[in-house]
């Protein structure tokens, strides 16, 4: 056969195999090969240019960290340096009044050698207008703000004490010359001493007590004794007593009369002492000692805690308890008394402070979540306290108090409303719901003295 012949037999049988192997396997022993039409193209080599570009924003971007960076800890120096200055300034400032403090001391201590040495044996009109020149420089300091450092309270207690010293030699001297004194020097050295007791009065307490004017009564036994005719003593007992009558008829009344709040308040906080908050029951409680008659009444929610407070204010007689006096007609009352005050006064009233409870707490949240009897207790403690004050009006200050007071079951019901105000059940009392008025605009506030003056 030819060799044309023999290669077509050869292709033949090979493509015939093939056939059967692929009828047979399918594709499983077909050779392999790469479908390039359907690879992704290579990336294209990045330029020298873009490989620059790239580098510089990176070297950009570090730079732009390390500026921030640089300039943060520049800032932290510069607060620390700040802190530090300030800090250093404080220390010089509380220096420098440590030493004012204690030369003013020492200065106090002298003068009150000095007063206690004045001689009150023979004394001249002149030696008393001398001691009353004085006293108008002279001033109590309040026993609420005495101060919380041990050099501002012995400076307040000094200053205190060498005021009584010159009120005492003034009263020396008046009851030696009473007896010479016509009646109108008489009547001009009385109002001058109760002035004096008033101011002292005031400043410790922040009340016009009963106590005014008693030196000054005791100064003016006017002409008691075997001296003078019993007619005489009769007209001078008489007058003591007319003066007794309009000093002890103040604007200003104790609230804690017989103590009534705070023996009130000792028992409830031995009541809860086991199931209130430690925190909370732990601290005494607050209160004002002091109403003023024909007054507005003021009432917050409660007030807040500041340790400092139980080495600041007055202390109940079981010392279980802080209070504090009226601060109504007191030049150096708080600016916030000073608006409550202001607003009363567009209402030609005075005004009364108090708070719904007693516990001293900032976290408003947490003293109400605690025993409900508890919270109940104070209230009703306060309700018996408001219908002392019988106040002309009654402003209740912001949302809690409104909350705790307000439904057909408690102290203001709903169904007493009447041209924006309501009635405390069991009285006339008209009732205010409002914002802090401290707080509150202008406008607002001439709005809302006049819905008290329709309700007067």
């Amino acid at each position: 056969m030819s060799i044309v012949g023999n290669s077509f037999k050869r292709e033949l049988g090979k493509n015939a195999g093939k056939m059967v192997s692929n009828m047979i396997f399918g594709d499983k022993h077909s050779t392999p090969y790469r479908r390039v039409h359907n690879a992704a193209p290579p990336a294209p080599k990045p330029s020298k240019a873009q490989l620059e570009h790239e580098a510089n924003l990176v070297r950009i971007q570090a730079e732009k960290e390390m500026q921030m960076k640089m300039l943060k800890e520049q800032k932290k120096q510069h607060k620390a340096e700040l802190d530090l200055q300030e800090k250093m300034f404080k220390e010089q400032q509380d220096k420098e009044q440590k030493e004012f403090l204690e030369k003013y001391i020492i200065e106090l201590q002298e003068e009150i050698r000095n007063a206690l040495d004045y001689n009150t044996d023979s004394p001249s009109l002149q030696n008393v207008n001398y001691l009353i020149s004085i006293l108008e420089t002279k001033k109590w300091a309040n026993k609420l703000d005495v101060g919380t450092k041990s050099l501002e309270k012995n400076k307040n207690r000094l200053e205190n004490e060498l005021s009584d010293i010159y009120l005492l030699k003034l009263n020396e001297c008046l009851e030696v010359l009473s007896d010479g004194l016509n009646e109108m020097k008489k009547k001009y050295y009385l109002d001058t001493l109760q002035k004096f007791e008033k101011r002292k009065s005031e400043g410790l307490y922040g009340v016009i007590g009963a106590n005014v004017g008693a030196l000054a009564k005791k100064a003016f036994n006017l002409l008691r004794g075997s001296k003078k005719e019993k007619a005489i003593e009769e007209n001078t007992e008489a007058n003591v007593e007319n003066n007794e009558e309009v000093i002890t008829s103040s604007i200003f009344f104790d609230l804690n009369e017989g103590n009534r709040i705070s023996d009130s308040l000792a028992s409830i906080w031995e009541r809860y002492s086991n199931t209130v908050d430690k925190d909370i029951i732990s601290r005494r409680p607050i209160f004002s000692a002091d109403g003023v008659k024909d007054s507005i009444l003021y009432v917050g929610i409660n007030p807040s805690y500041e340790p400092a407070d139980d080495d600041v204010f007055l202390k109940s007689d079981d010392e279980k308890s802080l209070l504090y006096g009226s601060l109504y007609q007191r030049d150096d009352a708080p600016d916030y008394f000073k608006s409550l005050e202001s607003f009363s006064d567009s209402i030609e009233k005075g005004y009364s402070h108090t708070n719904l409870l007693y516990a001293r707490e900032n976290d408003r949240d947490l003293l109400l979540q605690t025993n409900s009897d508890f919270i109940r207790e104070q209230l009703e403690l306060t309700y018996e306290t408001i219908v002392k004050i019988q106040p002309v009006a009654i402003f209740f200050f912001g949302t809690i108090t409104r909350d705790l007071i307000f439904g057909a079951d408690r102290w203001v019901n709903p169904d007493t409303e009447k041209d924006g105000h309501f009635i405390l059940n069991g009285t006339n009392i008209p009732v205010f719901f409002t914002e802090d008025i401290a707080f509150l605009q202008d406008a607002d506030k001439a709005k809302l003295a006049e819905s008290v003056r329709l309700a007067l």
